[in-house]
C-alpha cells in the first residue's frame, strides 16, 4: 500500500475519534509535566539536608582532629599492617622524634624500640587481638641514654572512609611514675640493709587480730599480749634474747619477749599507748638469765590503719652505763645543794633559755617563793620583771645579753621582783659553767640584797632627771608664759621651729621675739593673737595652725593653749603645747586616696578575697561573691553569715582570726560549695581600707593537694623509722670507710714491695740462671760453683722477702695465729740471740742481755720473737764493727695498766732526719744498706709494729744520726681488763 493510500484511510476516521486521541494525549502531558515538578522540588530538599550534614559531619571532623592533636597522651593510627597513617604532636615529644620529619607510611615497630612490646604487636596485627593486657607497660631506651616507661592500649576500628580496617595505638608516659617506685625500692633495700648492720636491737611487733584504739588502755594492752607475735627484727635483737638467728625470733608471742610483771615494760606500753601510739627516749629495766641488770632507751611508733593498731616498729638501745653516770651525776649534785643550802646570798643557776634550774633556801625565802614555783619557770616574770620600773631598762634584753656574754657581764645590778610585787635591788655575779667540751651550758649567779642603797641612788637620779630633761626629751613643742605673754621656758622643740635656738627669748614676748628673724613675724604674731583668745576664753583652747618654713613649705600643728587663772581670777600664766602633724595630715589624704586603690586590687586578686574590719565583711571581690552564693553582695555584711559554709570548728578558727587580725600558724578549712565540699588555705593580711586597719583574707582551694599529701603522709609514716637511725648507721658505715681506707692503704704498700722489691731478687735469680746456661759448656767446675752460690744467695734473699710478706700480710688481715701466754722475757730473749751469735762475730759486735731474769709479760710468744729478731737484725746490720747492742727493759704504766718496756739499742749509723717522721708510717717503704752493705726486705719495722699492736702495746723510736738508735715497745705485764683484741 502506498503511503497516500495510508493518508486517505486515515483522513476518513471520523472527527470524534480525532478529538478523542488529542485529550488523551494532553492528559499524558499534563502528567509528565507534574511529575517532573514534583521530581525536582524533592531533588532540591534532599540536596540541601545533605549539605547540612556535610557541614555538620566536617565541624566534629575539625573538632576530633584538634582533640587528636591536643590530647595530653601520644595517638599513632596505623593500617592492619602496623603502617603508621597518622599521629599526633605528643607522640613525637614522647619518643624524642623529629619534629620536622614525617613519620607516615613507615612501620610503627621501627620507631617505639622495645623488644617486648614489638612481640606484642606482631601477634596483636597478625591475630587481630585488640588488647592482651589493660595496661602494657614498655620501656623505651633513647639515643642520649635516657630511659622512658610508657603505658600502651590499642584497639581496632573500622574505617568510615574506606573498607579497611585501623589499628588505634595510644601511650601514655609513666616515666616519673616508675622513676619514683623504683626510688622506692631502692630506698627500702638500702633501709633493710641499714637495720639488718645496725648495732641497737630493732624489732616489730603485729596483732593477729587488729587492735582497735578506741578501748580502753588496759584492754588494749591484754589484747596486744592476746595477739601480739614478733613479726621481724635484725640480728642485734635476736641475740640479745639469746637467739641464734632471726629466723628463731619470728613468730614469737609477745608475752615471751615482754613479761607482763616487769613494771617497766608495762609503764613503757601505757607511756606509748597515751602518747598517740608513739614514744621516744623512755627507760626501762630487765635482767639477761645471769641476774645482770640491764637499763635500755626505748623508741616504739605504731602503725594505724582504720582506726586500729596494727604493727609497732621498736628500737632500743642499752645505756646501762649512761645510767649509773646520771646517779653518780646525782650523788654529786646532792652535795652540792647541801654546801650551798645555808649560804646567807642568793645562789641561782639558769640554763641558756634563762629557765631556773636551782635556786637555794635562802634565795627561796628572799623571794617569798616555794621550790616548786620556780623550778623550771623562766627568771623573767617570776624573779626578774621585763622592765625596770625605775630606768625604764628592758630586761629581757638584758638577760639573753648575760646568757650571751657571761664573761663581758661578769657583774651587773639590776632590778628584781618578789612574789608580792615588791621590787629589789640585787647586785649580781655571774658565771658560767661549761662542759667537757668547753660549751657553756649553765649560768651560775650569785646575789647580794642592795635594795635600800639602790633607793638612794635611783631618788637622787630621778629628781635631777626630772627638772632637767623632761621638757627637752618630749618631740611635742612646749612652752609657758607670764600673764604678759612674756616667755619664761621654751624646750628645744620649740626654739626650733622659730629658729631661736642659741637666742635669749626669757622674758621676752611674741612681739619682741621677731626682732630675731623677720621671717616668721606673722607666725609669732598669730601665736599672740591665739594666747589672746585662749584668756577670753577661759578654759583650754586647741586649735590648728600653719607656719611657713624658709624651704617653701608649710608646716601644720596641733595647738593646744591653757590659760591658768589665781584664786581671785587673775590670770597667773598661759601653757603651750604644739604637735607637727604636718606628716598625718598627708598620711590621712592619702589614705583617703589609697581606699579605692586597695578595693580595686582586691578585686584584681584571681582568688576568692574579701576584707574584714571590727566583725564585718566590708568589701569582697567577685570571686568571694561567687564562692558564697552572691551573700556578699551588699555593702557591709556581718562576718557570721558565712557560718553555714564551715564547720563548726572551723568557722570557730575564723572567727578568732579575725578578733587577732593575724594568722597564727598554717590551716586549712573545708568549704561547702555548689559543687561540693573542697579544702581551702587561708592566708590573712592586714591592709588599709579607709583610715582604718582592716584584714584581707585571701583564700586558695588545695583540695587536691590535700589528697596527695595525704597519700605522701602515708608513705612517710611506713618509713619514719628508718629516718630515726640513720644518723648512728652513716656514722657507722664512716668508720667502716675509715677502715677499708688502711685495708687500701695496706694493699698499696703490698703491691708497691712486689714492684720494687720482690722484682729484684727474682731477676737476679732469672739472670743468674740464664748467664748460667749459656755458659754451661764453658765453665769449670769452680766457676759453676761461684754461680750455684750466687743463685743460692738471691733465692735465700727472695725467701726471707716472701716470708715476711706473708708475715706483714697475715698481721694485717688478723689471720695470724694469736695465743697470748704468761712467759719469762728473758728466757725468750736469750732464745732469740742464739739466731745472731754467728752475725755478730763477723762483725765483731758485743750483744748484752740486760733483761731482769724474774720479768714475765703476757703476750704472744712467736710474735714477740719476731719483734725481737727484726729489731736485733737491723741493730747487727747498722752498727759498725766492734760495735756494742744493749737490750734492757722497764716496767711502766699507762692508762692504769702496767706494761714491760723493752728497748734495743745500738751505736750503728742511726737514721737521717728526713726519714724518721715517715718511718712507721704505713705507706712510707724506706730501706738502706748496712754497714757491710747488707741489705734488708724494708719490712721488719712495718710488721714488729703491726705485731706490737696486735699485742696491746705500742713501738716508737730514738735516732741521732752517725750517733745510733734505740727501739721500745710495750708488752703488756698481764691480761688487759675489758678489752678484747680483734683478730
Amino acid at each position: 500500500m502506498s503511503t497516500n493510500d495510508t493518508i486517505s484511510k486515515l483522513l476518513q476516521v471520523n472527527s470524534e475519534d480525532i478529538f478523542l486521541v488529542l485529550l488523551i494525549v494532553i492528559i499524558l502531558l499534563v502528567i509528565t509535566t507534574l511529575s517532573l515538578l514534583l521530581y525536582l522540588v524533592t531533588t532540591r530538599k534532599k540536596k540541601i539536608q545533605l549539605q547540612l550534614l556535610f557541614e555538620e559531619k566536617e565541624k566534629q571532623r575539625h573538632i576530633l582532629d584538634s582533640l587528636f592533636q591536643t590530647a595530653p597522651v601520644g595517638i599513632v593510627v596505623t593500617d592492619s599492617l602496623g603502617i603508621i597513617a597518622s599521629y599526633n604532636e605528643e607522640f613525637i615529644r614522647l619518643f624524642k622524634l623529629d619534629k620536622n620529619k614525617s613519620y607516615e607510611g613507615q612501620l610503627l615497630q621501627t620507631l617505639i624500640l622495645d623488644n617486648e612490646f614489638q612481640q606484642y604487636y606482631k601477634v596483636a596485627l597478625e591475630k587481630r587481638i585488640e588488647k592482651i593486657k589493660d595496661l602494657f607497660e614498655i620501656s623505651v631506651v633513647f639515643p642520649d641514654g635516657s630511659v622512658g616507661y610508657f603505658q600502651y592500649k590499642s584497639k581496632f576500628v573500622e574505617s568510615q572512609v574506606s573498607s579497611n580496617t585501623l589499628l588505634i595505638n595510644i601511650f601514655v608516659e609513666v616515666t616519673k611514675q616508675k622513676l619514683f617506685e623504683l626510688s622506692l625500692k631502692k630506698s627500702e633495700e638500702k633501709y633493710r640493709t641499714f637495720v639488718e648492720l645496725s648495732t641497737d636491737a630493732i624489732y616489730c611487733f603485729e596483732a593477729k587480730e587488729p587492735v582497735p584504739i578506741d578501748f580502753p588502755i588496759e584492754e588494749q594492752i591484754v589484747l596486744f599480749f592476746k595477739n601480739g607475735f614478733l613479726s621481724d627484727c635484725n640480728l642485734a635483737f635476736a641475740k640479745f634474747y639469746g637467739f641464734e638467728s632471726v629466723e628463731d625470733t619470728k613468730g614469737a608471742p609477745l608475752s615471751k619477749i615482754i613479761s607482763p610483771a616487769n613494771e617497766s615494760k608495762m609503764a613503757l606500753l601505757l607511756n606509748f599507748i597515751s602518747n598517740n601510739y608513739k614514744v621516744d627516749g623512755f627507760i626501762t629495766y630487765l635482767n639477761d638469765n645471769n641476774g645482770n641488770l640491764f637499763y635500755v632507751r626505748n623508741s616504739l611508733f605504731g602503725v594505724i590503719e582504720n582506726g586500729t593498731l596494727v604493727r609497732v616498729w621498736g628500737v632500743f638501745q642499752n645505756v646501762t652505763d649512761l645510767v649509773n653516770l646520771q646517779r653518780q651525776y646525782q650523788e654529786t649534785a646532792t652535795k652540792y645543794e647541801n654546801l650551798v643550802e645555808n649560804v646567807n646570798s642568793i645562789i641561782l643557776h639558769i640554763d641558756l633559755n634563762g629557765n631556773i634550774i636551782y635556786i637555794n633556801n635562802f634565795g627561796l625565802k628572799f623571794f617569798g617563793y616555794s621550790k616548786e614555783e620556780l623550778i623550771g619557770k623562766n627568771v623573767i616574770g617570776t624573779i626578774v620583771p621585763e622592765i625596770e620600773s625605775v630606768t625604764g631598762r628592758n630586761l629581757i634584753e638584758q638577760v639573753k645579753n648575760i646568757i650571751a656574754e657571761p664573761l663581758k657581764y661578769e657583774y651587773n645590778i639590776n632590778e628584781n621582783i618578789r612574789k608580792d610585787g615588791t621590787r629589789v635591788w640585787i647586785s649580781w655575779k655571774n658565771t658560767p659553767i661549761y662542759d667537757s667540751n668547753g660549751n657553756c651550758v649553765e649560768i651560775l649567779a650569785v646575789g647580794i640584797d642592795i635594795t635600800e642603797q639602790r633607793k638612794k641612788e635611783l631618788e637622787l637620779q630621778r629628781i635631777w632627771n626630772l627638772i632637767y630633761s623632761m621638757f627637752d626629751a618630749l618631740p611635742d613643742a612646749i612652752s609657758f608664759k607670764d600673764p604678759e605673754g612674756r616667755w619664761i621656758y621654751a624646750n628645744q622643740s620649740m626654739m626650733e621651729i622659730f629658729n631661736l635656738v642659741g637666742k635669749e627669748v626669757i622674758g621676752k614676748t611674741d612681739y619682741e621675739l621677731i626682732q630675731y628673724d623677720e621671717f616668721f613675724r606673722e607666725a609669732l604674731e598669730g601665736c599672740a593673737k591665739s594666747d589672746q583668745m585662749a584668756w577670753e576664753a577661759k578654759v583650754p583652747l586647741r586649735l590648728e595652725e600653719k607656719i611657713k618654713t624658709k624651704d617653701g613649705k608649710e608646716r601644720i600643728f596641733d595647738l593646744v593653749k591653757v590659760p591658768t587663772f589665781n584664786e581671785d581670777g587673775t590670770r597667773r600664766g598661759i601653757g603651750v603645747v604644739a604637735r607637727d602633724v604636718t606628716f598625718l595630715k598627708e598620711v590621712e589624704k592619702l589614705l583617703i586616696e589609697s581606699e579605692q586603690k586597695h578595693k580595686e586590687i582586691v578585686n584584681a586578686l584571681p582568688l576568692p578575697s574579701f576584707v574584714v574590719s571590727e566583725g564585718k565583711i566590708i568589701f569582697a571581690n567577685n570571686n568571694a561573691k561567687k564562692l558564697f552564693n552572691n551573700l556578699l553582695d551588699n555593702a557591709e555584711v556581718d562576718f557570721s553569715v558565712l557560718e553555714n559554709y564551715f564547720k563548726e570548728k572551723d568557722f570557730s578558727k575564723l572567727q578568732k582570726i579575725v578578733q587577732k587580725g593575724k594568722l597564727d600558724y598554717y590551716s586549712l578549712f573545708k568549704i561547702e560549695t555548689k559543687d561540693g565540699e573542697k579544702i581551702f588555705s587561708v592566708s590573712v593580711a592586714p591592709v588599709s581600707i579607709g583610715t582604718t586597719i582592716s584584714t584581707l583574707f585571701v583564700l586558695n582551694d588545695v583540695t587536691e593537694q590535700v589528697l596527695y599529701s595525704s597519700y605522701l603522709e602515708k608513705v612517710q609514716k611506713e618509713l619514719i623509722y628508718q629516718r630515726y637511725e640513720l644518723e648512728r648507721i652513716n656514722k657507722e658505715l664512716n668508720e667502716k670507710n675509715k677502715e677499708l681506707a688502711e685495708l687500701n692503704r695496706t694493699k698499696d704498700k703490698f703491691f708497691s714491695i712486689i714492684a720494687h722489691d720482690l722484682k729484684n731478687p727474682v731477676y737476679g735469680v732469672k739472670n743468674l740462671t740464664e748467664e748460667f746456661l749459656r755458659s754451661f759448656d764453658e765453665l769449670k767446675y769452680e766457676e759453676m760453683r761461684e754461680f750455684v752460690f750466687a743463685i743460692n744467695s738471691s733465692t735465700s734473699k727472695l725467701a726471707d722477702l716472701v716470708e715476711d710478706l706473708l708475715v706483714w700480710a697475715r698481721a694485717q688481715t688478723r689471720t695470724i695465729n694469736y695465743n697470748p701466754v704468761d712467759f719469762n722475757l728473758r728466757y725468750v730473749v736469750e732464745n732469740t740471740l742464739s739466731f745472731y751469735t754467728e752475725n755478730a762475730k763477723q762483725k765483731n759486735i758485743v750483744i748484752l742481755n740486760r733483761i731482769e731474769e724474774d720479768v714475765n709479760v703476757f703476750a704472744d710468744v712467736n710474735c714477740v720473737s719476731t719483734i725481737l729478731r727484726n729489731l736485733i737484725s737491723n741493730a747487727i746490720k747498722f752498727t759498725f764493727e766492734g760495735g756494742v747492742i744493749r737490750i734492757f727493759s722497764q716496767e711502766i704504766e699507762e692508762d692504769g695498766q702496767l706494761f714491760e718496756q723493752i728497748s734495743v739499742q745500738d751505736n750503728g749509723i742511726g737514721i737521717p732526719y728526713e726519714v724518721q717522721d715517715k718511718l712507721l708510717q704505713l705507706d712510707f717503704h724506706y730501706t738502706g744498706l748496712g754497714t757491710k752493705n747488707e741489705r734488708g726486705t724494708g719490712l721488719g719495722l712495718t710488721i714488729s709494729n703491726e705485731l706490737v699492736k696486735l699485742n696491746g702495746g705500742r713501738l716508737w723510736f730514738e735516732s741521732t744520726p752517725k750517733v745510733g738508735s734505740t727501739f721500745h715497745f710495750t708488752i703488756p705485764k698481764k691480761v688487759v681488763n675489758d678489752e678484747k683484741i680483734n683478730l
